[in-house]
């Protein structure tokens, strides 16, 4: 996922407490996840918040529908 060049995204679910949890995937990252923090709940705010990450990502690229090997 590191190497996809876009926003990425692993989520994890606390199914007994029925929340869910969000991190980034960036170039930094070199190892496995072996779990992910709960400082980062996605709730609608947060959603919001990556929507809006995404969107500025996608909306800064040129998009004319000529594609490129990854």
């Amino acid at each position: 996922m590191v190497a996809y060049p876009a926003p990425t995204y692993v989520v994890g679910v606390h199914t007994d407490e029925e929340r869910a949890f969000i991190i980034s995937v960036h170039g930094s990252m070199s190892e496995s996840i072996p779990s992910i923090t709960t400082g980062h709940e996605l709730t609608c705010e947060t959603l919001k918040r990556l929507w809006d990450e995404v969107l500025a990502f996608w909306q800064g690229r040129d998009m004319s529908g000529q594609r490129r090997p990854f």
